[in-house]
């Protein structure tokens, strides 16, 4: 499973000259299970449930120790090799030891961390954590909602504003299966640079949750059988199956057959005002919006929606708007009497 550090392309990392860069390229070894995930998709909780198993390595920097980076352009291009080899663990190949990589952004910026990562690991492994694109986009605006109080928008503003946006540039089409070279154009592409839709969806509310073109591209990229997927919602339901196939697609040497679940991590808990929720028409409208691309998704992974865990039988969410006070909280007074 152990891959070397190559040279990036450009920058002081691809100097000839460098002969001590290339020697520690040549040293250590790359990262050969990536987790792919848009933000708040249960990447983090896969993740500690991987770093679990005793022949897993973490990284060495990066958020949570989860989070190196190592693909992206400011610490591809902007740092030498050296610095990019000492964000993991130096690995013997013969101890057979896996290295993981769980920067979530790698998936949803743009196609060349993929063929980046490629260059060092062609081998590597993709386990792409998802979860059902409404709740997830949710999650996300609540994680992000202190930038959207002081702009005093709610997830329903936020969502009605930008999907006739996303419209405009997909286009509604009805035979998806011969236009998905389109779609995924447009998703990585030039193709709606005139909407500016990074801007109006700043946060990725509806382009992270969009994630058939995310694992086709990794796919792509290292081959269909090296890539697959679980969610949030199979994580919920029997995290130990889960890991027992997750272990079994890697090639792990031992079954992990001590595994015990940990509990959840980076729980969203930021409570918007009541009148910043959701409310059932807009996630209705939603979901009916991103039917047609979650079902490339479905047929590109040879499953279903309720294998997923996205079926109809799928609870319905607690927190919508209408089962609360719509009333703007009022901030407490933090001034005591002396």
């Amino acid at each position: 499973p152990c891959s070397r550090f190559v040279a990036a392309p450009a920058g002081s990392a691809s100097d000839p000259s460098a002969r001590e860069l290339r020697l520690a390229g040549r040293a250590a070894c790359a990262p050969s299970v990536f987790i792919p995930a848009a933000q708040k998709g249960a990447s983090s909780y896969l993740f500690e449930l991987l770093a679990a198993h005793p022949q897993t390595l973490r990284p060495l920097r990066g958020s949570q120790y989860k989070e190196p980076g190592a693909y992206t352009t400011p610490v591809y291009f902007r740092q030498s090799l050296q610095k990019r080899v000492s964000r993991f663990p130096f690995a013997r190949p013969e101890e057979r030891l896996v290295s993981l990589d769980g920067t979530v952004t790698y998936a949803t910026d743009s196609r060349f961390p993929a063929m980046r990562a490629a260059l060092d690991s062609p081998n590597a492994k993709i386990v792409f954590a998802l979860r059902e694109p409404a709740d997830r986009s949710f999650s996300d605006y609540r994680f992000c909602y202190k930038h959207f109080e002081l702009q005093n928008r709610g997830w329903d503003d936020l969502a009605r504003a930008v999907l006739p946006k996303y419209d405009d540039c997909f286009g509604k089409l009805t035979n998806h299966s011969t236009n998905a070279d389109v779609l995924f154009e447009a998703y990585y592409g030039s193709l709606c640079e005139a909407l500016k839709l990074r801007r109006a969806d700043a946060v990725g509310l509806v382009r992270k949750s969009l994630y058939y073109y995310q694992v086709r591209h990794f796919a792509a990229v290292f081959g269909r059988d090296a890539v697959t997927a679980v969610t949030a919602e199979q994580l919920r339901e029997d995290p130990v199956g889960v890991v027992a196939r997750v272990v079994d697609f890697v090639g792990f040497l031992c079954p992990f057959r001590d595994f015990t679940p940990i509990k959840p991590v980076h729980v969203t808990a930021v409570k918007p005002q009541p009148h910043h929720y959701w409310s059932r028409p807009v996630y209705d409208a939603y979901r009916s919006w991103i039917e047609p691309h979650n079902q490339l998704l479905f047929d590109f992974l040879g499953t279903t929606d309720s294998a997923l865990g996205w079926g109809k039988d799928k609870p319905l969410p607690t927190t919508f708007r209408e089962t609360k006070d719509t009333e703007p909280r009022r901030k407490k007074n933090s001034y005591r009497r002396r």
